[in-house]
């Protein structure tokens, strides 16, 4: 039986300003499998994104339990938070946040270079996962010599390099075109198959949702 990749119990995201207080997300309850793709949808301001930053650990709740791996992040200290994001959870973001200076091969290095690993092994690695993603070709590429969905493929190659166990998207399609975004959702479920990772993905597209696993609606930061 599969076993629980991430676990919110009754979260609640309330941000204050001055005598304002302002709910984000109200009351959400939700678990993804380990190795399941689940897809956050909902209109623009429902909450996704906030959902999406508290399971990987870039924000907090405001109430509830989040649980990531079978481990409770609300009282872990930022040390260990660090760790969690570190060893557990790789992000993919819309922009690709790719450094301009740096190649495609020294990218996906900067990513690994934070853990505790040996040089050779990054070297490898890098190269492993450029291959995997059909970028192996053009490691020696700088950002700017690549097309978006090039770019794209770079950052799910230093997403994954670090092994993680749950990969997070947030719109990673948003920026492509729709054939190129086609090719990157197959390469993702790909990955999927392959080495069985978690993905979240926040998303407008509605063929990007079909696809999954799983689909969690949210609405007014409640989940539907």
């Amino acid at each position: 039986m599969k076993k629980d990749m991430i676990e919110l119990v009754r979260v609640s995201k309330i941000y204050n300003t001055g005598d304002i207080s302002f709910s984000v997300l109200k009351d959400v309850t939700l678990r993804i499998k380990e190795g399941e793709i689940a897809a956050i949808v909902g209109p623009s301001g429902s909450g996704k994104t906030t959902l999406l930053n508290i399971i990987g650990t870039l924000d907090t709740a405001s109430n509830g339990k989040v649980f990531i791996d079978g481990e409770e992040v609300n009282s872990a200290d930022s040390k260990g938070l660090n760790r969690i994001r570190k060893e557990k959870i790789g992000f993919i973001f819309q922009f690709y946040n790719l450094f301009p200076t740096l190649t495609a091969a020294e990218n996906v290095e900067a990513g690994l270079e934070m853990l505790d690993i040996k040089k050779g092994e990054i070297k490898k690695r890098t190269a492993e996962y450029l291959e995997l993603v059909g970028m192996g070709s053009k490691m020696n590429k700088f950002p700017s010599q690549l097309s978006g969905g090039e770019q794209q493929r770079v950052a799910i190659a230093r997403a994954l390099s670090k092994n993680p166990k749950l990969i997070l998207g947030d719109e990673p399609t948003g920026n492509l075109d729709e054939a190129t975004g086609n090719q990157i959702v197959k390469l993702m479920l790909e990955i999927n198959r392959k080495m069985k990772t978690t993905f979240v993905i926040v998303t407008h597209n509605p063929k990007i949702a079909k696809i999954c696993h799983k689909i969690i609606k949210i609405k007014d930061g409640s989940i539907q």
